[in-house]
This record gives structure tokens, sequence and C-alpha cells, in this order.
């Protein structure tokens, strides 16, 4: 059987995007950003990640989904979720700052986000 992915990072190479950055901020729950490229466009992509399977796409379809059903509905969330919503640098900049008076870990999101700009 083929191996699933475990992160959002696998979920975005699973349909064939190329991530050349890759972190999640926060403990048990939070948001993770993704640096890619998919077909021919530099971009970012974000999302959220929890604990459980009620707030965590992953563990949801390894929890709910059938075993066979699980690599398609992985491609579905991918292609609606992320992929179709690709953010610019000054998207992805913004989307940084925004929290950065009450979340712990909105400096080190924008300090990932500038490490990794595309202007660099």
């Amino acid at each position: 059987m083929k191996k699933l992915p475990h992160n959002y990072k696998g979920v975005l190479e699973l349909v064939g995007a190329t991530v050349h950055a890759y972190r999640c901020f926060g403990s048990y729950q939070g948001d993770w950003l993704a640096k890619i490229t998919w077909k021919g466009t530099d971009g970012w992509v974000r999302g959220g990640y929890g604990s459980c399977s009620g707030c965590d796409t992953i563990q949801w379809i390894q929890d709910e989904i059938p075993v066979d059903e699980q690599e398609e509905e992985f491609r579905r969330i991918a292609l609606t979720y992320y992929l179709d919503n690709i953010l610019t640098q000054d998207d992805v900049e913004a989307y940084a700052k925004k929290n950065l008076e009450w979340d712990m870990d909105a400096q080190d999101m924008i300090d990932f986000v500038k490490e990794n700009s595309w202007n660099n």
C-alpha cells in the first residue's frame, strides 16, 4: 500500500506541489505555512492543524475515511483548500503580522516568512 501523508507538507507533495519551506507554528494546535511551486506558480499556502480529528484534517481523514479512500481525500483537500488559494509574498507577510500583539508564535512566523522570502 502507498504511504499516505502524515503532515500537510506531504499532502501538498502528494498532488505534485514542490515544497521549498514548511513549518508549523503552535504546539498542540496552530498554523502551518508552506512556500511552494504549483503548476509554474510560486507562492505560499497556509492552514491550521490540531490535536484531534475534530480540529485537524489529517487526523479526521485517518480516523473517519476508509483506508482505501484516504489518498483521494488528501488530494481533494490539497486542491480545494490549499492550492486554490495561493498567497503572494505580501499576502503571507500581512497574515503573519496580523496577530503580533497577542500570538506568541507570530514573530517566529514573520521571521520564517522573511527568511524564506521569494524576494531574497
